[in-house]
């Protein structure tokens, strides 16, 4: 219900509420004339003698800034009760992908190649996230950046589309220097986003360094198997990773939900569930607008 809800975003703005009543009073009984005479002339004949009568104006500029205060001071305490989407979390959940560079990549069980597929595949997830910031590292046995944080997609489509094993000035398996690197890369840009393994396959040692990078608060690590038939090392690797495992599909179906799970554990990262509160105060900012332009009308003064 919208009254359980409801709350300030900003409550200390509620403090300026008693200084402006203690003002607004003050400036009230210095406008009152009947303050004045009062002390001097018989209550009973007062209101006669006063200008207008008896009927006393009922309402002046005095009471109209009281509710210019009111108003404002609500407004900027930020009144809340609903909740939407952070305009924050897509723009800043990132990704670094990892591909492995080796020589069993070249396999074509998954045709024409898992590298070459591996590369098409990760073209496509970018085309899922328009607009993201990614990177890209290439590991075999030793971990490279090949392109930092960027929004330019093709670039990283065009670097992944050219790895191949010859570039790799050692062979080997050593994903977790690309995890090192990956992390180092993110933390850089103190950017919350995620990490994805585009793998055949991990060497002995990697679950626990998932592991030990999960518990010293390291982002949720994803493994995109690129083989046939996926050892359940790469699965258990994801878990370790806390994120997200998939196998390369011939459809999108793997592209759309591995885009959905990263950007579901990137949004965590960066306010836990992608909400935030809507701040109301702004629709009451047209009452104080209202207010102001009276103060333009010939003969208005606060009194």
């Amino acid at each position: 219900m919208m009254i359980d809800n409801f709350h300030f975003l900003r409550p200390y703005w509620l403090a300026a509420l008693l200084p402006a009543a203690l003002v607004w009073w003050w400036m009230l009984r210095r406008g009152d004339s009947r303050q004045a005479w009062k002390q001097f002339v018989d209550p009973v004949l007062l209101d006669a003698l006063l200008a207008g009568g008896g009927n006393r104006q009922r309402w002046r500029p005095v009471h109209l800034l009281g509710v210019f205060w009111l108003v404002g001071i609500l407004a900027l305490a930020g009144p809340a009760w609903r909740r939407e989407a952070s305009p924050f979390a897509e723009d800043e959940a990132a990704l670094v992908i990892a591909i492995k560079v080796a020589p069993s990549m070249q396999s074509t069980d998954i045709a024409p190649s898992r590298q070459a597929r591996a590369a098409q595949k990760v073209s496509d997830l970018l085309a899922a996230r328009p607009g993201t910031r990614n990177s890209l590292i290439a590991y075999a046995g030793s971990a490279h950046l090949v392109m930092p944080l960027t929004t330019d997609a093709a670039v990283i489509n065009t670097f992944a589309a050219d790895l191949t094993p010859d570039l790799m000035p050692q062979t080997g398996d050593n994903a977790v220097a690309a995890l090192e690197l990956a992390q180092r890369q993110l933390a850089s840009k103190s950017q919350p986003g995620a990490i994805l393994f585009v793998t055949d396959g991990f060497s002995e040692g990697m679950s626990s360094a998932l592991v030990e990078h999960r518990r010293q608060g390291g982002v949720p690590v994803h493994v995109w198997a690129a083989t046939a038939g996926p050892p359940t090392t790469l699965r258990d690797a994801a878990n370790a990773g806390g994120g997200s495992f998939m196998v390369i599909a011939p459809d999108t179906s793997d592209v759309e939900k591995l885009a959905r799970h990263v950007q579901q554990t990137a949004t965590a990262a960066v306010g836990g569930t992608g909400e935030r509160w809507r701040d109301s105060g702004y629709w009451l900012l047209a009452v104080p607008g209202v207010i102001g332009a009276l103060w333009f009308r010939k003969g208005w003064v606060v009194g």
